[in-house]
């Protein structure tokens, strides 16, 4: 074998070792059967080769190539990530999202896999969702940004505020604010005199107050006193409500309530004629009897007073001169009471 020969085999030799040396420092072993998957970005967000492939926290793969790839028309289309899963435990689902995120505060970048629970599982070398997390710039954006809006609201508010300050801060609102900040020790010594006084009012007021204060003891002692008087007038009125309350009522105010049925009835009765009541308070005719038997009576007893001889015997000596005059008188005191019943009558 020429010695040529045998140094173009070493130098093979030595760039294979070198390339798979190179690729085994950057975690890919090329004689290891490692599943490969690829994801779509329109983004990559600053990922490289070698960088990890973690699924909740823990590193079981990494980036093997990132291509850019064209449509037919040669245009850019999309930018094809490529990784390698070295954990045989981890399966790529139909569902599963490879998202691009910052690994740590440094802004490193890595692809975490979510969603491995969900769906079917895929063969090595199939297209999963890719997905981009907002970087830390753009958080941090949107967490300022509310933020700085709130910020500039606030500064134009002190500002119209300042702006009013000033406008109502004229000479003479300044010579008022201060006559006001002198007139305040006055007015202190003001207060100070009027607590003096309070003060020797109520050491006058408290020989009163403790006489108050003993005249209510007092009572309250009468009282304490009195409490069998009390609880004797309290029996005594228990004693009376239970006597009301054992007493016939109810059967009195029935007995009332038939009396009054019965008052009813017999105005009723008198009111319709009914009976000697109802008679003479109704019937007309026996009033006006009554009234005529009243004047016959008046006019008898006027003849009784003019002539009681013809009525009363005053001795064995008979005054009428016969039997005719007597028979006479007795006709014309009839025919009078014909014609005062007959002139009654007729005004009637």
């Amino acid at each position: 074998m020429k010695k040529e020969f045998k140094i173009g085999i070493i130098v093979v030799v030595t760039i294979l070792a070198a390339y798979w040396g190179i690729n085994f420092l950057k975690g890919f072993d090329m004689f290891s059967k490692e599943a490969v998957y690829h994801a779509k970005y329109s983004n990559i967000q600053g990922i490289e080769v070698s960088n990890p492939v973690i699924y909740k926290g823990l590193k079981v793969g990494q980036i093997s190539s990132i291509t850019l790839t064209l449509d037919s028309a040669g245009a850019i289309g999309f930018i094809d990530v490529a990784f390698v899963l070295s954990n045989k435990n981890v399966f790529i689902t139909d569902s599963t999202v490879a998202r691009i995120i910052s690994s740590d505060l440094l802004g490193s970048r890595a692809i975490s896999l979510e969603r491995l629970d969900f769906g079917k599982k895929v063969s090595p070398g199939a297209y999963i969702t890719g997905a981009v997390e907002k970087d830390l710039q753009t958080q941090i954006n949107e967490q300022i940004l509310p933020l700085k809006r709130s910020a500039e609201t606030l500064i134009e508010s002190v500002e119209q505020l300042v702006g009013s300050f000033k406008a109502v801060m004229n000479e003479d609102t300044k010579n008022n604010l201060i006559q006001a900040f002198a007139t305040i020790p006055n007015t202190i010594k003001n207060l100070e005199q009027a607590t003096m006084t309070i003060d020797t009012t109520i050491k006058v007021s408290s020989d009163k107050f403790k006489g108050i204060l003993l005249n209510i003891y007092a009572i309250t002692a009468n009282i304490k006193e009195s409490n069998g008087k009390i609880a004797s007038i309290i029996s005594n009125l228990d004693l009376i409500t239970d006597s009301i309350a054992k007493s016939n009522i109810t059967e009195t105010i029935l007995l009332v309530n038939k009396t009054m049925l019965k008052t009813n009835d017999i105005m009723a009765k008198i009111n319709s004629g009914q009976g000697t009541i109802g008679k003479l308070i109704n019937d007309d005719q026996l009033y006006q009897e009554l009234i005529m038997t009243n004047a016959r009576l008046s006019l008898l007893i006027m003849d009784i007073q003019e002539n009681p001889q013809r009525y009363i015997k005053l001795s064995l000596i008979d005054f009428r001169k016969n039997k005719s005059d007597f028979v006479a008188d007795t006709a014309n005191i009839q025919q009078l009471l014909r014609q005062d019943s007959t002139s009654y009558k007729k005004k009637n």
